[in-house]
């Protein structure tokens, strides 16, 4: 747990020796244990590496405070805590609103990115304004903190293609969540929502400089966002990121949903330790 500006923020680190460095940014509404299944591997298979694993202030172990969150809010605490552990050039690996954190710092902290991995990325559809008005009326902190428990569990399958037995702690977490802790989260959610629309990056993609993969599950329910894209496919959405990022490579996982790392640690290892050693 370290302590950047307000808030106490908890990570993981492994093979703190290592040269290369890689940072694991988790999405919304989950924590740093997303990657719980893969971050070892991740570690260890191919080039060591030292990785660095945090949960975002709002989630995980870290502070829960009412806070107005913002995806450059969010990128200044991970540059700060990178900071702090003294890695000035890292690998990213970022999931859904993870990856979106990812293409705000890869757009206005080049220096601070070797090669870039998005996975499930959220940030890369367009909403209009009526659209984002449903979103965040829809998505308040209330509505999250009235959820009862077959509404976490079914939100959470959501996040899978089949949901793994592995993944009942992930609802067990979540339901265990009470009182200051679970208004802190709630608050914490709703405004990830309205920080993902704020601040879309989809127009500067060409602008990115790193080296890019993109990871998608084929049967991804969320992205895109099926309320207002109930025929899109997450195909389309990868391909889209892809071509608009100078020379990345779109790699498609059949029978996977949205939470990637969770549901394919194995593959996602594959090419993620593929990609960042070659």
């Amino acid at each position: 747990m370290l302590r950047l500006g307000a808030f106490r923020v908890a990570y993981r680190e492994l093979h703190e020796d290592a040269a290369a460095a890689a940072l694991l940014v988790h999405g919304l509404g989950t924590s740093g244990h997303s990657f719980v299944r893969c971050w070892e591997a991740i570690a260890n298979v191919g080039e060591r590496r030292r990785v660095l694993v945090p949960d975002l202030p709002g989630f995980g172990d870290s502070d829960k405070r009412r806070y107005r969150y913002t995806i450059p809010f969010w990128t200044d605490r991970l540059l700060r805590l990178l900071d702090a552990r003294g890695l000035e050039r890292v690998d990213i690996v970022g999931h859904s609103m993870g990856a979106h954190i990812a293409l705000w710092l890869a757009l206005h902290h080049p220096d601070r990115l070797r090669r870039l991995v998005l996975v499930s990325p959220a940030g890369i559809e367009r909403f209009n304004g009526a659209q984002r008005r449903i979103l965040q009326a829809a998505v308040t902190a209330g509505w999250v903190r009235r959820q009862r428990p077959r509404q976490v569990r079914s939100q959470i399958a959501m996040a899978f293609h089949r949901m793994p037995p592995e993944a009942e702690w992930i609802i067990a977490r979540r339901l265990a969540l009470q009182g200051p802790e679970l208004e802190g989260y709630a608050h914490a959610f709703a405004a990830g929502v309205r920080a993902m629309l704020a601040a879309p990056v989809i127009d500067q993609l060409r602008e990115i400089r790193a080296r890019t993969l993109v990871v998608m599950g084929q049967d991804d329910a969320l992205v895109p966002n099926r309320l207002f894209r109930p025929q899109g496919s997450a195909g389309y959405v990868g391909r889209r990121a892809a071509d608009a990022i100078p020379g990345a490579r779109l790699v498609m996982l059949p029978q996977t949903g949205h939470l990637v790392p969770f549901e394919r640690p194995g593959e996602l290892t594959d090419h993620v330790t593929t990609f960042l050693g070659a």
